[in-house]
Parts: C-alpha cells; sequence; structure tokens
C-alpha cells in the first residue's frame, strides 16, 4: 500500500515514539474490517425491495421534484411509478425519465454496495480513528470506462467500525474529462449515504444519494444537482415475486 501523507506523517511520529519508549503499537485490522463489510453486503447482493425515491434536482436555475416508487412485484415496464400525479397528468420529461428507469438496471441494484470493492483498485488507508475508518481508491479497469475517465475520477469510503458497514462512499473528479466528444466534464461528485444495518450482519441500504455536475455539452455550459432520497423499504419475499420466462 503506497503511503498517503497522513500515513506517512503518523509513521515519522510513530517511531519518535519508539524511539523514546521502544514500545511498537499493535498493526491495525481496518482492512479486514473492510473485507468483512464487502461480504456482508454481497450476502444480501439477490435481496429484492421495495422503496420510496424524493428527487430534488437544480439544472440550469430549474428546479423540480418528484416522488416515485419502485415495486419489483410489478410487472416489467410498470415497476416505477409516479406518486401523488395519475399516470396521463405526467409530461414528457417525466415520462422520458420512468421510461429511462424501466429500461435500466433493476431500481433496488444500487441499494447495496456489493460489488463496490470489485470496482476499485488501489485502496489506500487515509485516516483511523477509534470509530472510523477512511478509504481512497481509483476506478478498477473497466471496458466500458475510458482510462482517461477512471484517471480522472477518485472514490473515497467511509467504513464505520462499530457498526462493520460502510456508511458513505463519494466519487469526485480531480481534473476534468471528456465522457464523450461532445461533452467536457469540469467538475462532479457524486455521493451516497447508507444507513447502519438493523440487525448484525444485515444490508447497509443507501438512503441519499447526492450528485453535482458541471461541464460544457454540446458547446453549452451547463450546471445541475440531483439529491435522492431512499425511504419506506420493504424486503420482498421471493415467492412473491413473478414468475419470468427465464425463470421457468
Amino acid at each position: 500500500m503506497r503511503l498517503s501523507l497522513f500515513a506517512f506523517v503518523s509513521l515519522c511520529l510513530s517511531s519518535f515514539a519508539v524511539a523514546e519508549e521502544a514500545v511498537l503499537a499493535p498493526p491495525s485490522d481496518v482492512f479486514d474490517q473492510l473485507d468483512a463489510a464487502a461480504v456482508a453486503a454481497k450476502a444480501h447482493a439477490e435481496a429484492r425491495y421495495a422503496f420510496t425515491v424524493d428527487i430534488h434536482s437544480l439544472e440550469d436555475g430549474k428546479e423540480r421534484h418528484l416522488k416515485i416508487r419502485f415495486d419489483p412485484r410489478l410487472e416489467e415496464g410498470a415497476q416505477w411509478r409516479v406518486l401523488g400525479q395519475p399516470p396521463d397528468a405526467l409530461d414528457k420529461d417525466t415520462r422520458n425519465a420512468l421510461k429511462a428507469l424501466e429500461s435500466g438496471e433493476p431500481g433496488d441494484d444500487r441499494l447495496i454496495y456489493d460489488k463496490l470493492l470489485d470496482s476499485t483498485a488501489e485502496i489506500e488507508l487515509a485516516e483511523e480513528t477509534n470509530d472510523y475508518a477512511l478509504f481512497t481508491a481509483s476506478l478498477a479497469d473497466d471496458a466500458d470506462t475510458p482510462k482517461k475517465v477512471r484517471e480522472a475520477l477518485e472514490l473515497t469510503f467511509r467504513l464505520e467500525k462499530q457498526g462493520g458497514y460502510i456508511s458513505s462512499v463519494e466519487m469526485r473528479s480531480i481534473k476534468p474529462f471528456k465522457p464523450a466528444a461532445i461533452a467536457k466534464i469540469d467538475s462532479l461528485v457524486q455521493a451516497q449515504s447508507y444507513a447502519a444495518p438493523e440487525e448484525p450482519g444485515g444490508p447497509a441500504l443507501m438512503t441519499e444519494s447526492v450528485n453535482e455536475t458541471e461541464g460544457r455539452a454540446m458547446m453549452k455550459r451547463f450546471k445541475s444537482v440531483m439529491r435522492q432520497e431512499f425511504s419506506d423499504f420493504e424486503r420482498i419475499d421471493p415467492s412473491d415475486m413473478p414468475v419470468t420466462s427465464e425463470g421457468g
């Protein structure tokens, strides 16, 4: 593991302490705790949930608010629905957003961070206290993500040592990058927060996601902020899930 500035300073200070007292501190097992949190998340990777999302967005000075519900027990194409508005009253932007959600990954796929460590590389310990450990990492090689984009992004995640779970994950740009030929991102921050498991070994579910992006696309500058708040979780019994053609 490459030493961060924090770790280097700590090492220097501990060297003075060893010379003075000739006592070595016990080795930290914080990486074992991080692995245990990842294993616990993977144990719930197949769990299905219904939930509600409050979406607040601000783009180019225009505010929008949408409250939607996801339920995997419903048939495909109808698993997302807007709360408080009849379907025929939805505007074009909202209908398009729902179509995009329906055509993407399952809505509850990102509630649990079971894929976090699989998508990271060069994990380093940045800070550690009695209560938490803060890690930084780069994105792992991914055929779908260009190298220059991966090199422009850095991950930070916080492990709650007492609860044994990851409470926050943040991806931040460390330099501008171009995700496409017609677009340039000057600044990007994506942050997710997770609630403590209700019982030992249980899943830590995402409760908030914030995305702040600023850049230029098609010769026009843009700035957008989106906050999503997740609530009203309902774990679905497998027997209540519809039988698909793949499952017989």
